[in-house]
Order: C-alpha cells, then structure tokens, then sequence
C-alpha cells in the first residue's frame, strides 16, 4: 500500500535517484527514478513548489495540499492494469512528489 512520509525525514532524493526527465506539464516535471533500497525503476511525479504557490495566490477555488492529499487516497485504492499504481508520495515544505509503478516499467 502506499504511503505519504509527511513529517518523515526521509526526502525523495533520498529515497530514489532521479535519471532524467520523461515528461514536462503545467505544475508537475515527471522523472525516471531508481529506488535506491530496491534497485527498481520507477516513475516520479514532482510538483513544483512554485506553482503551487502561484496557484494559492491567485484565490479562487484551487488546488490546496488537503486536494492533492484526497487526490493520493483515491491514487492508493485503484487497482487496474491499465492504470499506474501509487507507491508512495512525499510531502516536502511546498513540494509534492508521487512515486509511480508503471505498468510495463522503464527501467534499461
């Protein structure tokens, strides 16, 4: 199952080795990542600490931490093979990294 390290001191770049960038959106970068421990790939979704503030500042209905929390519990619960599976997410002061399982894996 997985599982936010909020108030951990673990940090994603503790935890995995970021290779390089696989995609790019509007607030989030995702990277090719291998867990360090497990020596597997996986994909990581980064959202920017500062979009996430823009998106604060701009008012309006936005997207706040509590949304990308519920965001990650309904992340947790699917299960689909056609569907990338949530292994863990880290909440990091403004940042907020969601480590992915994917289905046919990216690894070399």
């Amino acid at each position: 199952m997985a599982h936010g390290r909020q108030g951990s001191d673990e940090s994603v770049d503790s935890v995995y080795d970021v290779h390089c960038a696989l995609g790019e959106g509007a607030f989030a970068t995702v990277v090719k990542a291998i867990h360090r421990r497990e020596i597997r790939w996986y994909a990581v979704k980064r959202f920017r600490a500062e979009k996430l503030r823009q998106i604060k500042d701009e008012g309006g209905d936005t997207p706040t931490t509590n949304h990308f929390q519920k965001e990650i519990q309904v992340l947790q619960r699917l299960e689909h093979p056609s569907i990338c599976k949530l292994k863990e997410a880290f909440y990091e002061g403004d940042s907020i990294s969601e480590c992915i399982v994917t289905g046919r894996g990216i690894g070399y």
